[in-house]
C-alpha cells in the first residue's frame, strides 16, 4: 500500500513539474472605426412658416384626453395649441413631435411661463453674443451659477 502511495505522489509530482507550456502572446492590430455622420441639415433658415391644420391631429389629442383625464387644462390647451407646429417640425426635422411638444411643455410651464409668453421662447434657448435679434432677460438659475 506504501508502495502504491510513493508511486502516485511520484508519478504526480513529474506530470506536474514536467510540463512546461509555452506562453504565445500576439499583440491585435488596432481596430479603425469609423463613424458615420449625418450630412448637415441643407433645411433653410425659417423666415415666415406656414403651419396647415393637421387633419388626424385633434383626433390625437381627443384620444389623449380620453385617455389621461386628470392631465391639467393649461397642458391640453398647449398641446391643442402647438400640436400642428409640432407635427409639421416632426415632418420636416424628423424630430418626434411628442418630444418637442413635452420638452416645450416643461421649459415653459405649459405656455405660461415669462420667457415664452413675453420672449416666444419655449424651450429656454439662450442667446449668445452673435445675437443681433431682440432679447428678453431672464435669469431662473441658482446665483453663481
Amino acid at each position: 500500500m506504501k508502495n502504491l502511495i510513493l508511486i502516485l505522489v511520484f508519478f504526480s509530482l513529474l506530470v506536474s513539474c514536467g510540463s512546461k507550456k509555452t506562453i504565445i502572446s500576439s499583440k491585435k492590430e488596432p481596430v479603425k472605426t469609423v463613424a458615420e455622420t449625418k450630412p448637415k441639415s441643407k433645411h433653410t433658415p425659417r423666415e415666415d412658416i406656414v403651419v396647415e391644420k393637421v387633419p388626424y391631429a385633434d383626433d390625437l389629442v381627443y384620444d389623449l384626453k380620453k385617455r389621461k383625464p386628470k392631465l391639467h387644462q393649461s397642458t391640453l390647451d398647449y398641446i391643442e395649441e402647438y400640436n400642428d407646429i409640432a407635427i409639421a417640425e416632426m415632418l420636416r426635422y424628423e424630430i418626434p413631435a411628442s418630444i418637442t411638444l413635452a420638452q416645450g411643455i416643461l421649459e415653459s410651464n405649459s405656455g405660461r411661463s415669462r420667457l415664452t409668453v413675453k420672449g416666444n421662447n419655449h424651450f429656454g434657448v439662450k442667446c449668445h453674443r452673435s445675437w443681433k435679434g431682440k432679447r428678453i432677460y431672464h435669469d431662473d438659475d441658482a446665483r453663481q451659477e
